[in-house]
Parts: C-alpha cells; sequence; structure tokens
C-alpha cells in the first residue's frame, strides 16, 4: 500500500513540471476593411510529457501548430454576424501507441490544446 502512495505521488509531481509545454507561442493578426473584419491566430505548442505512476510508462508527445480563424461582418452599428473555427485544421497530438480494447486513448489523457479536434462556429453580436 505504502508503494502505491509513492507511485501516485509520482504522477502528481510530474504532471507539475512536465505535463505543459516549456515553449509556447503566439502569432495574431487582426484585419478589417469597412465592415468585414477578421481574425488569425496560430499557436505554437512545444513538446510535454503525460506522466504515469512508473518512468516507462510516460509518454512524451511532439510540438503542434494549432490555427484559429474568425471572420465577421457588421450588418448594422450593433449587430455583428461572424463565422469561425478554433483549431480550424483538426490538429490533434501525436497518437500515444497505447489504446484500450475499447479504443479509448489513442491520444493520451489530455493535450494542451485539447483532444477534440477542431470546432467551428456561427456567432451573432449584439451591443446595447
Amino acid at each position: 500500500m505504502r508503494y502505491a502512495r509513492l507511485a501516485d505521488g509520482r504522477q502528481a509531481q510530474r504532471d507539475l513540471v512536465a505535463a505543459l509545454p516549456r515553449t509556447k507561442l503566439v502569432l495574431i493578426n487582426d484585419w478589417s476593411l469597412g465592415r468585414v473584419h477578421a481574425l488569425a491566430r496560430a499557436t505554437r505548442y512545444g513538446r510535454y510529457t503525460e506522466s504515469s505512476n512508473v518512468a516507462s510508462s510516460d509518454r512524451t508527445f511532439g510540438g503542434k501548430w494549432v490555427a484559429d480563424l474568425d471572420i465577421g461582418y457588421d450588418l448594422t452599428d450593433r449587430v455583428t454576424l461572424a463565422v469561425g473555427a478554433n483549431n480550424l485544421f483538426d490538429t490533434y497530438p501525436d497518437r500515444n501507441g497505447l489504446i484500450a480494447a475499447d479504443g479509448r486513448g489513442a491520444y493520451g489523457g489530455f493535450a494542451p490544446f485539447g483532444l477534440s479536434g477542431g470546432s467551428y462556429y456561427t456567432r451573432v453580436g449584439v451591443s446595447l
């Protein structure tokens, strides 16, 4: 029982120091021309490690670029319509090589930019 507590402590400690990338670069450009406006963002997440209770089970994932885009149009002075995407190109972390029998776990348990790929939206903004 004492060994299990020590192992759990290792994973918790490593999650604090290795689970987040040491580097993150964000490039943003914001354009507007008349009623049309756009925001493009490219984020580079450095490599990170997903630790386990046992060092031999640790998995390191490579760095990735993630792109976001938001394009809007001002219908009136107070109403804006926009479409956009978070993780535009549907980027996933590296596969970790360990997949459960039911198919879970192909990408590990977490990633700094998420595990669900891209999400796309339409937004109506109203200024009061």
